[in-house]
């Protein structure tokens, strides 16, 4: 004699999300759900990596089978910074900083060349006063499972310091800029040729830590105008007191130099330089630093 009870789950399900949610109890559950409450459970790694089936049921013999059936449609790119493949340089004397940074791609998907990405002083998916300092492309595709780096140039001179936190987002076209906080999910619509399956991990914090050069500051108006007396002996004071050289990244300065570049007639001129240096604590003594130097004049006999 047959046996006609039915003893197992059968039914079909689409759309379920793969962070462990019941198949069973999912609205697009189709099929025979008998009384033994069978489940069956899905988690796929944030990387995109592994997937994981997990499988419950309440009978009590240890042993059954399960048919599953999987298909895959397509394969999307992830794009990944590597934190100890990016570094700073600056060009020559100036205040513009190239930035080398290393971009992988753990996805399953190639990535075509020409995504955007866009450097912050600041982070702009936490704060609305994060700045756009640069928004450019990489400029060569990055293929799954490979890295590959990149070089931008980065003008800092509206800044004080060049010793600053850059955040750098991959995707970003920057259209964003003063539309802060964003989320990083929404790099994903700013261009549609690339498409990624992790947006999580499309930004990077990091300092460029070079040393701001001292500067003269605000150089003020330049006032260099006095009388001299013929005869004269004791010569005159031009001052400037809205000249500062001023040092961004703190108030330890040990040494200067100082070049004077008007040269004298050799004639009958001469000049002596005073630097006074006035530290941060009011309480601390003013150093006075005097160099002299004046031309030998010159005797005509008749």
């Amino acid at each position: 004699m047959m046996n006609t009870e039915r003893r197992d789950d059968n039914f079909a399900f689409t759309g379920l999300p793969l962070n462990n949610s019941s198949a069973r109890s999912h609205r697009n559950t189709v099929g025979f759900k008998g009384l033994y409450n069978y489940d069956i459970t899905f988690s796929l790694s944030a990387d995109k990596s592994q997937l994981t089936v997990t499988t419950k049921t309440a009978l009590a013999n240890p042993d059954y089978q399960l048919l599953l059936s999987t298909e895959y449609y397509g394969s999307k790119p992830d794009i990944a910074f590597n934190p100890a493949g990016v570094k700073f340089t600056r060009i020559d004397s100036s205040r513009v900083v190239k930035a080398l940074v290393t971009v992988c791609n753990p996805g399953s998907g190639n990535s075509n060349a020409g995504m955007p990405v866009s450097l912050y002083a600041g982070d702009p998916t936490r704060t609305d006063t994060a700045k756009l300092m640069y928004s450019g492309i990489f400029p060569a595709g990055i293929r799954a499972g490979e890295c590959k780096e990149f070089t931008f140039d980065i003008d800092l001179s509206r800044f004080a310091s060049i010793n600053k936190e850059i955040t750098i987002i991959a995707n970003d076209n920057g259209a964003t800029a003063g539309s802060q906080p964003f989320s990083l999910n929404t790099t994903g619509t700013q261009h549609p040729l690339h498409q990624e399956c992790f947006y999580d991990n499309n930004l990077l914090t990091v300092t460029t830590g070079i040393n701001t050069a001292p500067s003269l500051g605000e150089r003020g108006a330049f006032e260099y105008r006095n009388l001299f007396h013929a005869g004269d002996t004791a010569g005159v004071g031009i001052v400037d007191n809205d000249l500062q050289l001023i040092d961004p990244d703190g108030d330890n300065m040990v040494s200067a130099t100082i070049t004077l570049t008007n040269t004298p007639d050799v004639q009958q001129k001469g000049y002596a330089l005073r630097v006074i240096y006035r530290p941060a604590s009011a309480f601390q003594a003013i150093t006075q630093t005097w160099y002299y130097c004046r031309a030998r004049r010159r005797r005509t006999h008749m």
